[in-house]
């Protein structure tokens, strides 16, 4: 857990790769996929 920020640097990706993953475009194109990435927010805050 932490910020989008922090997270990225710790998966070594970008912060828009990061928001990408919890977006619906991409949820269906996982929807098949065995092992995914997700991103779920827990705090309504934006950065």
């Amino acid at each position: 857990m932490g910020t989008v920020p922090e997270i990225a640097k710790e998966l070594g990706i970008k912060e828009t790769s990061l928001r990408f993953y919890s977006s619906p475009v991409y949820m269906k194109r996982i929807s098949a996929a065995k092992n995914p990435r997700v991103l779920v927010c827990l705090d309504d805050e934006e950065e």
